[in-house]
């Protein structure tokens, strides 16, 4: 398992990076409006960098985050590679699926817009950001979950496909577990959740337009 913590651990550095690099003119911000002297002016101080806001600082940020973020997708994928062939696919005799760990990764994304979702849903009704988070960030993230939705059966059909044609002894054996066999429930769970119920109502504008039917869509999602 040491690939895989170590990929891990890879993954969250470069990801409070991403965050940090974002965050920096907020930080600089922080750090003139607090009064000078305090234990939380020298913190943002030190954090912020010496950001003045130059049009070279401004430069480069944006260059550096369009680095961090390439890296950050590039590892979210090898992430979930590992974790996916080392955890699920090898536990299952004859299971080889080259497209099972973008599928991972993809129902990762999904999963991880839900799960934004309901934290814009608990800051803006118990955190004091209604004036901050409105209508039109949960319709922009409501596109992109209902765009999410869509790939999941994408890439579930993919794999599908491949199976259902080829007719191995070994792909009728995966078939029978995962479609038919004693995970005939949680598939189904699963294709409802994740899938049916985002692509039936996110098409409707009334309820992808607002912000209790993509929250609960989301909870759909997590749940699947």
């Amino acid at each position: 398992h040491i690939w895989a913590t170590l990929a891990m651990v890879a993954l969250v550095v470069v990801g409070v990076l991403l965050v940090w690099m974002s965050a920096l003119p907020d930080i600089a911000a922080l750090r003139d409006r607090t009064p000078g002297g305090t234990r939380k002016q020298r913190l943002y101080a030190s954090l912020a960098r010496g950001w003045k806001g130059t049009s070279a600082q401004w430069f480069m940020q944006k260059l550096r985050l369009g680095i961090l973020g390439a890296l950050y997708f590039a590892m979210l994928v090898f992430v979930h590679f590992l974790i996916s062939v080392d955890f699920l696919m090898a536990l299952v005799p004859g299971w080889i699926d080259s497209l099972y760990p973008a599928t991972h990764a993809a129902n990762a994304m999904q999963a991880g817009a839900a799960t934004v979702m309901l934290a814009m849903v608990i800051l803006r009704q118990w955190g004091g950001y209604k004036d901050q988070i409105t209508l039109d960030q949960f319709w922009g993230l409501g596109k992109l979950l209902f765009a999410l939705s869509l790939l999941w059966i994408w890439f579930f059909f993919s794999s599908f496909i491949i199976f259902w044609f080829g007719k191995k002894p070994n792909e009728q054996a995966i078939l029978e577990l995962f479609i038919k066999g004693p995970y005939l429930p949680i598939f189904y769970a699963t294709f409802t959740l994740c899938f049916l119920f985002p692509m039936w109502f996110m098409i409707w504008n009334r309820i992808r337009k607002s912000i209790w039917g993509p929250t609960i869509l989301s909870i759909s999602v997590l749940v699947g």
